[in-house]
């Protein structure tokens, strides 16, 4: 499956960056509806230094993650009004709004182990003012990893932290 949008796009609609920055690439999307993205678990990833050494495992809170990135991704591009084949502004950047992951009822069916190549799913089930509530699914060819549902908002970080200092040093 060809992608819509790879990486550098996906830096200019979300705040992440690396490490944390799990999506690599959308590969589908249906305006207020759904998105599929790719990531790539990499045998490298620092992670897997601590989590479980010697047996290394994707800590399921970054499985999460991911597919709450992915669904930040479906929500900027929403808001964007954008649709399959326009080019993205290249004046955007990701703005001042951080993700916030609320409420999630998830089952983890199988580990991730290094080398895995992943596609998340994310399916609307609600607009509710500016958060999302979405069905959530990770797999790749041969299984099936997470299913289950969350919600996810996006804040400003200036709500977040009245402190400046921390946005200076970071």
């Amino acid at each position: 499956m060809k992608a819509l949008l790879l990486q550098e796009d996906i830096r200019k609609l979300i705040p992440h960056r690396y490490p944390i920055l799990l999506v690599e690439e959308v590969l589908a999307y249906e305006p207020r509806t759904s998105i599929t993205a790719y990531a790539y678990v990499g045998s490298e990833d620092e992670v897997f230094r601590g989590h479980f050494p010697g047996f290394p495992i994707m800590p399921g809170v970054y499985l999460v993650e991911a597919l709450a990135q992915a669904g930040a991704v479906l929500q900027t591009l929403d808001a964007l009004n954008w649709s399959k084949g326009m080019p993205l502004d290249p004046n955007i950047t990701a703005t001042d709004q951080i993700g916030v992951l609320g409420n999630g009822k998830v089952r983890f069916r199988q580990p991730v182990f290094p080398g895995t190549q992943l596609y998340l799913e994310a399916k609307v089930e609600q607009h509710f003012s500016h958060a999302l509530f979405l069905q959530v699914k990770a797999y790749n060819d041969d299984n099936v990893f997470l299913t289950g549902s969350i919600s996810i908002t996006q804040v400003s970080r200036k709500k977040l932290s009245k402190n400046s200092e921390y946005e200076q040093v970071y």
